[in-house]
């Protein structure tokens, strides 16, 4: 709902839980100290879901920041403008209809825009809040 989308947050969050989790991947064994089979499989299974871990967060990286920019152009779109039709953002970005719809009325949720939607329309408050988003 905010302004990263789900993609973006993952690929930020995979890597550093991947990282967390390669480290005590290799430590399993120190940390309980038996030469048990059950332990050092359970610690090489940890080892191996932080390197997957990793390498998922490192792939998402370019769809989130694709993603980041397909919202930061309809954003600057509305918060330009005081008044703006969905299908002129159409027009200029290229997206469907109801994308945009969703991004304005997450961001509305969100209190990153000020306004309504009115049918083909939002318009945005003035006096609600800031002119442009953060």
């Amino acid at each position: 709902m905010a302004y990263l989308s789900g993609r973006r947050v993952a690929s930020g969050m995979l890597p550093c839980f991947g990282s967390v989790a390669v480290v005590l991947g290799l430590m399993f064994g120190y940390i309980i100290p038996f030469d048990d089979p059950v332990v050092v499989l359970a610690g090489n299974l940890i080892l191996l879901i932080g390197i997957a871990m990793i390498i998922s967060g490192l792939a998402l990286y370019p769809s989130g920041r694709r993603e980041s920019r397909k919202i930061r152009s309809i954003l600057e779109i509305v918060a330009a403008r005081k008044q703006v039709s969905i299908s002129d953002i159409r027009a200029e970005t290229g997206l469907d209809t109801e994308y945009i719809r969703k991004v304005i009325t997450d961001m509305l949720i969100a209190h990153v825009l000020f306004g309504y939607l009115e049918d083909d329309f939002f318009v945005r408050d003035i006096a609600g809040g800031p002119r442009y988003y953060r």
